[in-house]
């Protein structure tokens, strides 16, 4: 059986695809029409003091927050404490100048692009900042709307509670009420500095000034953990979204250098008094030994042959045989003997 094509069908058959093609796009530009007719529906029922329906918000596209500082810092509000005369405001000058120029935050995170910055200094003077600033590299041209906004202090805008009390939560509600609307009209990072408080908490944050009131307008939290007279602090960060960090940074020569995420640190520290552990036995320990000897419990046996078997990979050990383990300098000793 044979068939054969007339010139129209194989005319029809050419134009098929395009056909197609503007099908589909007819059906994804009437949805389109459709979610705008809904938003814009939804629109003046908001207005009008009406809540905003289920559908509406489900088929609206809500962008991500943009990252001012990639992997650090977006846009919404920021309340970072720390306490006093601990460097949190040299921390967040450092910070404010490298969003402005476009340099890495603390020489580790990437800013994406120099932005428009407004630090607001109402506690420290004029002179102080320039000091500071001195040893900062600071090459600044800002045009634009602000990217990132600092107020630093807090309290210095606050206004105190009813006969000297703590503020009641729809006290604080309409203390950062215009900020919320300021940032929903300019989309921007709005970051707050305050204090912490002088009682300790198993959570950190808690120690925020003003607590859960506090805690619960804001879209991110920092806070700063700062021994005296130690020049390495600890910043944990809690977002909205995402996993909380704790971030090691270093104040060296008049400005703050990243040091490393803290279970970095940690294991490097572990590596450090496994090896001075190992330093004071000539033939070399066991891993049984190790754990015994750094007064551990006998389930930590495990993760210690873990660390371990990492820095026998690492060169930083070696294995003298029979399960014992030594330092390089050991190990050549022993070979000596």
């Amino acid at each position: 059986m044979t068939t054969t094509t007339s010139p129209a069908c194989a005319s029809w058959r050419k134009t098929a695809f395009p056909v197609c093609r503007a099908r589909k796009a007819l059906a994804w530009l009437a949805q389109e029409l459709k979610r705008a007719h809904r938003r814009a529906d939804s629109l003046a029922r908001q207005a009008e003091g009406k809540p905003e329906d289920a559908i509406d918000l489900r088929m609206d596209t809500i962008p991500p927050a943009r990252p001012v500082v990639k992997d650090l810092l977006y846009e919404g509000m920021l309340l970072f404490g720390g306490k006093s005369k601990r460097g949190k405001s040299w921390l967040m000058l450092n910070l404010a100048v490298s969003v402005a120029t476009g340099n890495p935050v603390w020489g580790h995170f990437a800013v994406p692009e120099p932005q428009p910055v407004l630090y607001v200094s109402l506690e420290d003077g004029r002179r102080r900042i320039q000091g500071r600033l001195e040893n900062i590299p600071s090459d600044v041209s800002e045009r634009g709307r602000y990217r990132l906004i600092i107020i630093d202090m807090l309290a210095r805008i606050e206004h105190a509670g009813k006969r000297g009390s703590e503020k009641t939560y729809l006290e604080i509600y309409d203390m950062f009420a215009p900020l919320q609307d300021l940032h929903r009209q300019h989309p921007t990072c709005l970051a707050m500095v305050t204090h912490l408080r002088k009682a300790d908490a198993e959570d950190i944050f808690d120690t925020l000034h003003g607590s859960v009131g506090y805690q619960g307008i804001q879209d991110a939290l920092w806070a700063m953990e700062r021994p005296p007279r130690n020049n390495v602090v600890v910043v944990h960060t809690r977002p909205n979204e995402g996993e909380e960090q704790a971030l090691h940074v270093a104040f060296v020569d008049g400005h703050w250098e990243f040091r490393g995420h803290d279970e970095d640190i940690k294991l490097s520290q572990e590596r450090q008094d496994v090896k001075e552990l190992l330093d004071e036995y000539e033939d070399g320990l066991s891993i049984a030994e190790v754990t015994r000897l750094r007064s551990q419990p006998r389930n930590r046996y495990r993760a210690n042959q873990q660390l371990m078997h990492r820095m026998l990979q690492d060169g930083q050990i070696v294995r003298l045989g029979r399960g014992r383990y030594a330092t390089t300098r050991q190990a050549k000793g022993h070979e000596k003997r």
